[in-house]
């Protein structure tokens, strides 16, 4: 801030002498005497120039103050935008890799195409008539299709089914909580 006041006075001071130097070559050289109502004139003219140049050194300093900022400003973007593409292409790798592991497991399963196909939407969280909507069936085949899905991987409901293969993914409730704090399950007792 110093060093803009600074730059500002100088301003005015280099602006101030050399209007004062023509000033003085045109009283020196001129014919006529000096009234008090030019020099009055003079002087105005002076401070207006004064003025002028002040408030364009003024705004040449907030140009750049600005965009300094929007500089920073885009350097911090671009920055998060690397770290977030960074962190797709990692979250991507790990979904690829789940999205093995569980074709292995339907394939250990021995799962028709069909039913991994309603196995996959039923892990995204669709219902059996979202299903058959999706796949242009009927909601009964959807349902006898995910029966067959519990019966050949040993699984005894739609819940176990998704737990199997997100349980791991999810950390335990230990891990959640503070030694401190009772583990109290869903209906509210206490464990």
């Amino acid at each position: 801030m110093l060093k803009i006041l600074q730059s500002r006075l100088g301003l005015i001071a280099i602006t101030v002498c050399a209007y004062s130097g023509i000033f003085a070559l045109e009283v020196l050289t001129s014919d006529e005497p000096m009234s008090l109502a030019r020099l009055a004139l003079e002087l105005l003219e002076l401070a207006l120039l004064s003025s002028a140049i002040i408030g364009l050194a003024h705004l040449m300093g907030m140009v750049r103050r600005e965009t300094d900022k929007r500089r920073q400003l885009l350097d911090r973007l671009n920055e998060a935008r690397s770290e977030s593409a960074e962190w797709r292409n990692k979250a991507q790798a790990h979904l690829n890799g789940l999205m093995v592991s569980i074709n292995d497991q339907c394939d250990l399963w021995e799962l028709t195409p069909a039913e991994r196909e309603v196995s996959f939407l039923m892990l995204k969280g669709l219902s059996h008539k979202e299903i058959a909507l999706l796949r242009n069936t009927h909601e009964s085949t959807v349902r006898q299709q995910a029966r067959s899905i519990y019966s050949k991987s040993g699984l005894d409901s739609r819940r176990s089914f998704c737990a199997y293969f997100l349980d791991d993914l999810l950390p335990s409730h230990q891990d959640d909580l503070s030694q401190d704090r009772k583990i109290v399950d869903i209906r509210g007792r206490k464990a």
